[in-house]
């Protein structure tokens, strides 16, 4: 099983809904832990081993497809940041919801806004 992390923006710009499942295949490029850790924790993220990316980019991207097998959507909550311009996540407010499928609109839960998904495939 591998786990990949989808931001709610990539999917909702250009991404194809997904369901467990159902097959699926990414352009992926390794997780870049340093932003979701301090918001879902090491336990949750260390286990994602690679972030969707549809955009372009610098590093050479890997295509990966499966058997979706579970999808997670990840909330948190946002504060306005003291400079008052934008909000940003807060540390430790992430947490996972078991969904079974996805569109990249996902509403807001007790206060917590959708961040994206991690999708398990194999």
């Amino acid at each position: 099983m591998v786990r990949v992390w989808v931001d709610n923006w990539q999917m909702q710009c250009c991404g194809t809904p997904l369901r467990v499942g159902v097959e699926a295949s990414f352009e992926v490029l390794a997780l870049d832990r340093s932003f979701l850790s301090p918001i879902l924790g090491e336990a949750v993220v260390s286990a994602i081993g690679w972030a969707e990316e549809r955009h372009g980019h610098d590093e050479p991207l890997h295509h990966l497809s499966g058997w979706v097998t579970g999808i997670e959507g990840a909330f948190c909550r946002y504060e306005l940041r003291e400079d008052g311009r934008m909000y940003e996540a807060v540390a430790g407010s992430g947490r996972t919801e078991r969904l079974e499928l996805t569109d990249g609109y996902e509403d807001a839960r007790e206060g917590d806004w959708f961040m994206g998904y991690i999708v398990e495939i194999e």
